[in-house]
C-alpha cells in the first residue's frame, strides 16, 4: 500500500490509521476495498494518515466520515467532517462524498427536512425544539413512539419511549441535550423487517431484507442480530426509488424501506 504520497491524484484519508479503535471495527474494510478497486483501474492513489488534510488542492479525496474515524473529539463530529469537506472543495478538490451528500449522513434533521421538501413518504415524523412541553408532543403522538437523535446511525440514537417518564428521563440527560438541538419524534410502525436498497448513481447495486427474529419490536439493523435475506426484490419499487434518488440529487445513497404490518405494497 502506498502511504502519504502527496503526489497521488487520489487520496483516501484515514486520520485514525494507527488507532486500535480503527482496526477494531469494519471501517478498514471499506477503506482498503476502495483503495484496491481504485488501484485495479490503474489510478494513482495513496492512503493519507495525517491530520493535515487541508494541505491538498486539486485532488480527488475520499473521506469515510463516522464516529469511528473522528480524531478531533468535538461533540458534533458530523459538523467537523462537513466543515473539512467544504473547505477542501473550496480548494478545488473533489471530495467523496461531497458536502451536499454528507449533510444527509447521520443528520436526521436535515434529512427529514429534505424529505418533506420533496414530498418523500416516511412514517409521520415531527421535529420539536429541545425543551418543549411533553404535552404539546402528546397532541400529535400517543405512546409508544420513537425518538431519534439528530446525529445517529446503525440504530444508535433510536429510542422507543413508552411513557412520559421514559420520555422526560431521555431528553433531560446531559448527553442528549449536548448532542441535540431538536427532538425528532416518529410513529412506531408495526413491522418485523425492512428492505435496505443501495444506489450508486441512479442504479440499484445491492438490496437485502433485514428481519427481526424477536417477538418484541427493535431496530432491524444487523448489529442487533437481524436475519439477512438477499433473495427477493420487489421490482415495481425500483422506479419509485429512482425518482426519489433523482429528486435528492444523490450520487451514492441507501434507503430503508418499510411496509406497515409487513404488507409489501404493490402500488408504487
Amino acid at each position: 500500500f502506498r502511504l502519504n504520497d502527496k503526489k497521488a491524484d487520489i487520496i483516501i484519508w484515514i486520520p485514525n490509521f494507527y488507532s486500535t479503535k480503527y482496526w477494531g471495527n469494519d471501517n478498514f474494510i471499506k477503506d482498503f476495498s476502495t483503495y484496491l478497486a481504485l488501484k485495479k483501474e490503474n489510478n494513482y492513489v495513496s492512503i493519507f494518515v495525517h491530520k493535515n488534510i487541508g494541505n491538498f488542492r486539486n485532488k480527488k479525496i475520499f473521506i469515510f466520515a463516522s464516529a469511528f474515524s473522528d480524531v478531533f473529539s468535538f461533540d458534533n463530529y458530523t459538523k467537523t467532517f462537513l466543515y473539512i469537506t467544504q473547505e477542501l472543495e473550496m480548494q478545488n478538490n473533489i471530495v467523496f462524498p461531497s458536502s451536499s451528500e454528507l449533510k444527509f449522513w447521520e443528520n436526521k434533521s436535515y434529512m427529514h427536512d429534505r424529505f418533506e421538501e420533496f414530498n418523500i413518504n416516511t412514517p409521520k415524523t415531527i421535529m420539536y425544539n429541545l425543551g418543549i412541553d411533553i404535552n404539546e408532543i402528546l397532541k400529535d403522538y400517543s405512546f409508544p413512539f420513537l425518538i431519534k437523535e439528530e446525529h445517529s446511525c446503525s440504530s444508535k440514537g433510536v429510542h422507543k419511549v413508552n411513557s412520559k417518564e421514559e420520555f422526560c428521563t431521555l431528553v433531560k440527560t446531559k448527553n442528549f441535550k449536548k448532542m441535540n438541538s431538536k427532538i425528532i419524534c416518529q410513529d412506531l410502525l408495526k413491522m418485523t423487517k425492512d428492505l435496505r436498497v443501495i444506489f450508486v448513481g441512479n442504479k440499484v447495486v445491492v438490496h437485502y431484507w433485514r428481519i427481526n427474529l424477536e417477538k418484541e419490536w427493535r431496530p432491524t439493523t444487523t448489529g442487533n442480530g437481524s436475519k439477512v435475506d438477499f433473495d427477493f426484490f420487489p421490482l415495481n419499487l425500483e422506479k419509485y426509488l429512482v425518482s426519489v434518488n433523482k429528486r435528492l440529487e444523490l450520487k451514492t445513497s441507501a434507503y430503508d424501506i418499510i411496509f406497515p404490518s409487513d404488507i409489501i405494497c404493490r402500488c408504487f
